[in-house]
């Protein structure tokens, strides 16, 4: 119970940021990059990492409570369901940063000026 609530709020809360951005771009201080439909895809890969967190902290749990062969190898699937794909993700943001946005000057600019890496 205590997931799922803290999902939808966490939800809740990206879903308004994305649209205060949206706001905030569009009529405040124009924002040629802001892509709402990249925020609202952010925000379901993220919720979509927490739950398969929280399923490996409840598979864990369960572990400790009940010890079977079966929820060591579930623990580890969900562990490679988290990992992988945000090592995919930090290859994706390299391979954009080296090839297609060192062509573009204004990201570039942009990348120099607010980039901490």
């Amino acid at each position: 119970k205590l997931f799922s609530i803290s999902l939808f709020i966490l939800g809740a809360v990206l879903i308004l940021t994305g649209f205060v951005g949206f706001f905030d771009a569009r009529l405040l201080r124009i924002n040629d990059f802001y892509r709402i439909g990249a925020i609202f895809t952010a925000t379901v890969q993220i919720l979509d990492m927490l739950s398969d967190s929280f399923l490996c902290i409840d598979i864990w749990i369960q572990e400790q409570i009940e010890p079977k062969t079966g929820y060591d190898i579930m623990f580890y699937i969900c562990i490679i369901c988290i990992v992988l794909p945000s090592l995919l993700s930090l290859f994706q943001v390299y391979y954009f940063s080296k090839r297609i946005w060192r062509k573009n000057d204004k990201a570039r600019e942009w990348l120099i000026k607010y980039s901490k890496f």
